[in-house]
Parts: structure tokens; sequence; C-alpha cells
């Protein structure tokens, strides 16, 4: 039975492919992740005031409008010019506006016997409350 000549260099290899594999992931990662949300900008938001179940552009762009956009103390009027006019809000007295946002993603109704009867999962929406001055005191996402 002979021996390799060079069992560094399948060592070296491996290290190699492995090294290289392991980029490959993490790049695709950052990718992925760096897609998911997008900078609010207003006119897209309101273009999209009727969001189709397979869009997800509002729901997107909400991560930015709540962490860098959205202020405390803003009026209703000037929140109302940025987003447009907000939707019916009937779940709850809790909020005074309310924007769909679309499908909650990768949710869905399962039976007590496994199957998934809705894959498209609840609603998303992003709701906004003010106080008696029509100051901004609240802003959150929700599903339903």
């Amino acid at each position: 039975m002979s021996k390799s000549k060079h069992p560094r260099n399948w060592k070296r290899t491996g290290l190699a492919v492995l090294l290289i594999g392991g980029s490959a992931i993490v790049t695709l990662m950052l990718i992925i992740s760096s897609d998911r949300n997008l900078q609010f900008d207003a006119k897209s938001w309101r273009q999209n005031s009727y969001v189709l179940s397979g869009s997800d552009i509002r729901r997107r762009m909400s991560r930015d409008l709540k962490r860098n956009v959205l202020v405390g103390g803003m009026t209703r009027t000037e929140v109302e010019s940025l987003l447009g006019i907000g939707e019916s809000w009937i779940y709850s007295d809790d909020y005074d506006l309310a924007y769909r946002l679309g499908t909650q993603p990768g949710s869905g109704t399962v039976t007590r016997h496994g199957s998934v009867i809705s894959a498209g999962g609840g609603t998303m929406w992003f709701v906004l409350k003010f106080n008696e001055q029509d100051r901004l005191i609240d802003w959150r996402t929700l599903g339903f």
C-alpha cells in the first residue's frame, strides 16, 4: 500500500474549498439581507396604496420609515403628506391611521391535521396614533 506523495496538498485544497465556499455563502447572505429593506420613498409608498398580496414594497420600506423618517410630535397633516390618506381601520380604536403593508411572509393557517389552508398568511398593517393635538405619539407594525 503506497502513501500519498503530497498529503498536505489535500488538506490545503480542502481548506481552500471551505474558505471559498464560506465566503460565497456570506456574500450571498449580505446581498439578500440588504435587498430586504428599502429606503423609504414617499412617492413609491403612495403609489402602492393598494398593495397586492405578492407585493412587499411597503413592508420593506416600513423599517426605514419607523426608524429614520417619522418623528414623535409630527402633525397628522405632515404624516399624511408623506404617506397619503390612511385606510379605514376596522380592527382597533387604539390607532388613528392605518396603512396596509401586505401579507405576513412565511405564515399560514394550519389545520389541526397539519395542512396549510392559507399560505399567504395574515395582513400586515402600519398603524399610527396621535394625541388630542393631532401630534404623532406612536407608530408600529401589526399583523392580523
